[in-house]
């Protein structure tokens, strides 16, 4: 529910520049002191964890060995990383390594959307570059030559990036503004389409009070001029964010609203609120599920038929 990235000019494979094996060796561990001071690296995103003996950080770097051969990339590399951060380059390296195999998978991978896939692109490079230039810094420089190669062969793309993000920009205060002209003169959908532009903005924790407050004003702009899809995205935004009581309520105004203009999955919402409880009488609270679901069901919303016959099935045998 709501709660609910210059070219290379030679014709070379990219595994015949990089250094791509994770070394699987005991003799790689130096001296103890070498990974046994901790040193935190970055934002620290992994679980940190104090290794009182070779032995002990030996026995996990063979374990991520051992995910990594078996092609469990997520498993081995907060290992890799936890031994990075004790100041093993090794380790480093191979986290890098295993962090680039994250980043090449993530053009496949149909979990996320295009803009969810962007910002984890950025973030996984960000990550391997890390691991390669600790490893570097601390004289491994296998990691030097696969930073080296990923600093010289994404250039031209990072730069491509980064001027389309900034076109991307003015493009965007353009709409927004030509949108807020519109809206002021009392155009609803105008109004509508700043809300979502400032929906999709609440990802950005350090501007999310700013985006939300602004994207529920022009949500409820919108409602008030009979967008039923505005009072729908403002509910949502009132129970998604909601921190009292009176934003539930609010919530479940603007749902109403919605469902009152036919909107279907404003309907299959206040059927799924009512199904969890709004009031302290149970029988009350399926009987309003049940007329929401009712309607966004003859609505056309397939969800919503599922969840009516479950409702009415559970019903029954509470009967």
């Amino acid at each position: 529910m709501m709660k609910k990235s210059f070219m290379v000019f030679a014709i070379i494979s990219l595994f015949g520049i990089l250094h791509i094996g994770i070394l699987h060796a005991k003799s790689y561990w130096g001296q103890s002191n070498s990974y046994y001071k901790p040193n935190f690296y970055g934002q620290n995103s992994y679980q940190n964890s104090y290794y009182d003996d070779q032995y002990n950080a030996q026995a996990d770097y063979d374990s991520a060995y051992n995910l990594y051969k078996r092609g469990n990339l997520e498993a081995a590399l907060p290992i890799f990383a936890r031994l990075c951060e004790q100041d093993n380059y090794i380790a480093c390296l191979s986290a890098g390594i295993v962090q680039g195999k994250l980043l090449d998978s993530l053009d496949s991978d149909k979990r996320f959307s295009r803009s969810e896939r962007k910002r984890k692109k950025a973030e996984y490079y960000n990550a391997m570059m890390a691991f390669y230039t600790k490893a570097c810094n601390g004289g491994n420089y296998d990691a030097c030559n696969n930073l080296a190669f990923y600093e010289h062969s994404t250039k031209a793309e990072r730069e491509k990036e980064k001027k389309e993000e900034e076109n991307a920009r003015i493009e965007n205060n353009r709409a927004m503004e030509l949108y807020a002209k519109s809206c002021k003169a009392g155009n609803k959908e105008a109004c509508q389409n700043l809300g979502v532009i400032y929906s999709g903005n609440l990802e950005d924790k350090n501007g999310q009070s700013t985006n939300l407050m602004q994207a529920q004003n022009y949500y409820g702009r919108s409602c008030n001029m009979g967008d039923n899809v505005a009072c729908f995205n403002l509910g949502v935004l009132r129970y998604n964010y909601a921190k009292t009581t009176s934003d539930y309520a609010q919530a479940i105004h603007y749902f109403n609203q919605a469902c009152g203009g036919d909107y279907p999955a404003a309907c299959l919402n206040l059927g799924i609120i009512y199904e969890r409880g709004v009031t302290q009488d149970v029988n009350e609270d399926v009987a309003n599920a049940m007329q929401y679901y009712t309607k966004a069901c003859y609505l056309q919303n397939a969800d919503a038929c599922t969840y009516l016959a479950k409702l009415a099935n559970k019903r029954k045998k509470m009967q």
